[in-house]
């Protein structure tokens, strides 16, 4: 069982064998932002944010405390 990303765009899903690190540092997109151990978004599909959760379409995503500050940096800078 190896490491696997699941790419969702926004009428089809991906899946990719490699693990979301190396899938973040070979997508060198300034909008991508990891929110999460598991997660990456796209923060120009980013509708709303909380305390906690990202909101991209029906989707409700967790914001890490360890991520937050980079997420809130980049952010506001759209």
């Amino acid at each position: 069982a190896g490491s696997y990303v699941h790419v969702q765009a926004r009428s089809e899903r991906y899946t990719l064998s490699q693990n979301l690190t190396s899938f973040h540092k070979k997508t060198p997109l300034a909008t991508l932002v990891r929110i999460h151990r598991s997660y990456i978004v796209n923060l120009t599909n980013v509708d709303s944010f909380e305390e906690s959760f990202i909101f991209i379409q029906n989707h409700k995503l967790p914001l890490s405390e360890n991520y937050k500050a980079d997420f809130m940096s980049k952010i506001h800078l759209l």
